[in-house]
Parts: C-alpha cells; sequence; structure tokens
C-alpha cells in the first residue's frame, strides 16, 4: 500500500490494483481468488472476478479522477479523515450497510469518523463516498435553492435523513402516459422515434456526457444537448449484484434490495442508452454510439448488451417510470424542434402572428415587381420585333 504521508496535501493521489479490487470488492461484494488476492496480474480462473475489471475501465478512471482532487480541510499536522484508500473504502462499507440510518448517526458507524474532525472535513469525506457509491453528489441541507431547482446543485442529504431517504428523494418518479404500458402500440411507436440519429437530424441536437446520474437525459434547448450518464459498466454492476435479491417491498420501483440505487431506476438508464436513444441492433445508431465513444468519452461498455446475467425473466421490457418525463420532454423536442441555425430563426420570427401583415405586403410588393419587370421585358421585346420589321436586313 502507498504510504499517504508521502502525499500530504492529497494523500489519495495514488491508487494501486490491489486497492481497486478493494474498492470492487466494497461495492459489489466481488470476490478474487487467492492468487488474485496475493498479486495483481491477471488471474487464469474463469470464475474469478479479476475479468470484470477491465470492463470498469472508465469508472475505475473516474474514481481515481476524484480521489487525486482530494484535499483534506484540515489544519497543519492533523489526521484528515481520509488518509488511505482503505479509509475510504470502510466509509463507503458503513454508509452502503448502515443505509437505513440517518446521516446524523454515520459518526456512530466507523471508526474513522472521528469527534475531533471539523464538520467540514466529514462532509467532504460522506460527499466523496456517496459520489463513488452511488455517482451522484450530497450537498449540505444548505444548498442554494435556485441552483437546486435548476439541477446545477448537488441534491442536499439533510441530517435526518437515511441514505435510502436521500436517494428516494433525489430520484422522484417522472412518469408518463406513453412509457407506462409496455405492451402499448404508443410506448414503441415512440420508443422508435427517439432514435439518437433522428434527435441530431431532425431536432439539431447534440448528445454531452456527463458523471451525475441524476442529469441523464436532460435536455438543454438553449445549447441544443442532451446530457447522457454513460457508465453502463457500473449500472450493469448494480444491476448484476441484485439480480437474485427479492424486493421486500411492495413499491418495486423504490426498492432497494441488497443496493443503493433502485433495480428500476439502473434499468431504465441502461433501457434509455441501449434500446431507445442507440438501438445497437441498429447499425448506424452502433456507429453513431461508437463515434462518442471516440470523440466524447462515452463508456466503451455502452456497445456491449447484456441480458441474462443482468436482468430478470420479467425484465425484458421495463415502463419508464423515473424518465418517461424526460423521454416526453426529447419526443416534443423532435415534433417541434427549437431552432438552432440563423435560417431556422428568421422563419420562426417570421412565422408569428403580429408579421402575417408584413409577410403578405412583401409578398404583394415582390409579386409588383416582378410584373413590372415582366412588363420592361414584353416591351424590350416589342421595342426589338418592330426594329427588325423597320430595318430589315438582306441577304
Amino acid at each position: 500500500m502507498v504510504d499517504s504521508n508521502i502525499y500530504p496535501h492529497f494523500p489519495l493521489s495514488r491508487v494501486s490494483k490491489s486497492e481497486l479490487r478493494r474498492l470492487c470488492r466494497t461495492l459489489w461484494s466481488w470476490e478474487f481468488c487467492s492468487i488474485c488476492e496475493k498479486q495483481s496480474a491477471r488471474c487464469p480462473s474463469k470464475d474469478c472476478a479479476s475479468h470484470q475489471e477491465k470492463r470498469l475501465n472508465r469508472f475505475l478512471d473516474y474514481y481515481k479522477r476524484i480521489c487525486a482532487t482530494y484535499e483534506p480541510c484540515i489544519e497543519d499536522g492533523a489526521r484528515p479523515i481520509l488518509r488511505t484508500h482503505e479509509d475510504l473504502c470502510s466509509l463507503i462499507k458503513a454508509i452502503r450497510e448502515g443505509s437505513n440510518v440517518p446521516r446524523s448517526e454515520l459518526n456512530s458507524l466507523t471508526l474513522i469518523m472521528s469527534s475531533t474532525s471539523p464538520d467540514r472535513e466529514k462532509n467532504i469525506a460522506i460527499s466523496m463516498a456517496v459520489d463513488v457509491l452511488t455517482m451522484f453528489g450530497c450537498g449540505s441541507d444548505q444548498g442554494n435553492p435556485a441552483l437546486l431547482e435548476q439541477g446545477l446543485n448537488n441534491a442536499p442529504w439533510n441530517p435526518e435523513e437515511s441514505l435510502h431517504q436521500f436517494v428516494r428523494n433525489s430520484f422522484t418518479e417522472m412518469n408518463h402516459p406513453a412509457f407506462e404500458d409496455t405492451s402499448s402500440t404508443s410506448y414503441h411507436e415512440v420508443c422508435r422515434a427517439l432514435v439518437a440519429r433522428k434527435l441530431s437530424k431532425h431536432a439539431g441536437l447534440s448528445f454531452k456526457a456527463t458523471e451525475n446520474l441524476r442529469h441523464h437525459l436532460r435536455l438543454d434547448r438553449k445549447e441544443g444537448h442532451i446530457q447522457i450518464f454513460h457508465y453502463t459498466s457500473f449500472i450493469k454492476e448494480h444491476l448484476r449484484c441484485t439480480r437474485d435479491c427479492i424486493d421486500s417491498t411492495t413499491d418495486g420501483s423504490m426498492c432497494f434490495p441488497n443496493g443503493v440505487l433502485p433495480r428500476q431506476l439502473c434499468l431504465e438508464v441502461l433501457d434509455s442508452i441501449q434500446k431507445v436513444l442507440f438501438p445497437l441492433t441498429d447499425k448506424k445508431s452502433r456507429a453513431l454510439l461508437l463515434s462518442l465513444v471516440s470523440s466524447e468519452g462515452f463508456d466503451p461498455d455502452t456497445l456491449r448488451f447484456e441480458s441474462t446475467s443482468i436482468r430478470r425473466p420479467d425484465e425484458k421490457d421495463i415502463p419508464f417510470l423515473f424518465l418517461g418525463d424526460r423521454l416526453a420532454n426529447l419526443y416534443a423536442e423532435l415534433e417541434n424542434p427549437q431552432p438552432r441555425n440563423w435560417l431556422d430563426k428568421w422563419l420562426q420570427r417570421k412565422s408569428n402572428a403580429r408579421h402575417v401583415m408584413l409577410t403578405t405586403l412583401v409578398g404583394v410588393l415582390i409579386a409588383v415587381l416582378l410584373g413590372i419587370c415582366g412588363l420592361a421585358l414584353a416591351g424590350f421585346q416589342a421595342w426589338i420585333s418592330w426594329q427588325q420589321w423597320k430595318h430589315p436586313v438582306s441577304n
């Protein structure tokens, strides 16, 4: 393990392969064979979890990046809460196992949360752990309300809320009638219409990668882009570890069997990418997704379709209970696209009711001008004919 004392200002700036494996074990209960536990080399055993590491490269890069920026908010010489990656994994494990415990009581669940540590340092450590655990940050209960309403601020995790309550409040259901019944004709028609290449061609929209799960499918009409949470490898691991768990509540959309994120939400995120926007059976859609992997840094795992290893038999087609409203917004934009270039904007401006009379007048003036030009041309042709009659050309 790397001695974090060498990096007092950024104690988590370096991470080893064994520490990344500890992270995967903490998040998804991965089991490594004895060979992998002793060395970092790739294991020859087919049943070892080490074979899944390569698929998670994009997420692990994300983990390295946020760890590299962690700077403890403490006085010189004081002990930071997170000195090693083992400390961070311990905090993640405590939060995950105490997901029904209010945030204010988390200090008693782990030894690394010293009572002498500044509150700001505790908040930074908890926010970082939740960020790794859920891939969306948590703010304080005193976040900026205006930014929060616009979705630009982290959702506040209040002291009296448990992690499950925090997640539940962060992802309220935004269902839409068109996406509730998977057996209806309208469901499949609208889904077929929302192919990414059609959104790009007919609505002039582009696609932007986001690392915040809460921003998935968020449409920015002014900038003309759709945010895509592209870490499908992270979503698939959550689905994999909850596949065989039994839902303990009647509200299947918001239950948390052996996980932190609602399974229904994870399925919707995955299907919105691989079945709606970029159906992998469509060559053009797959080519567009491949270009986004190269140009926008999308997770290469988005090109990999999995079914039986992550889905239950009844999860082939799922309703969009969380993302239905955002999909409906995309469909509305496709049907009535916002003008993107100067010509579209000019045409839209001239199509307003107050410009109808002006447009009519301009049309009349153009018609009169064309009539005058036609009359002048006819007169010129008559003059030429008269000249030919008056001055015949003899051979």
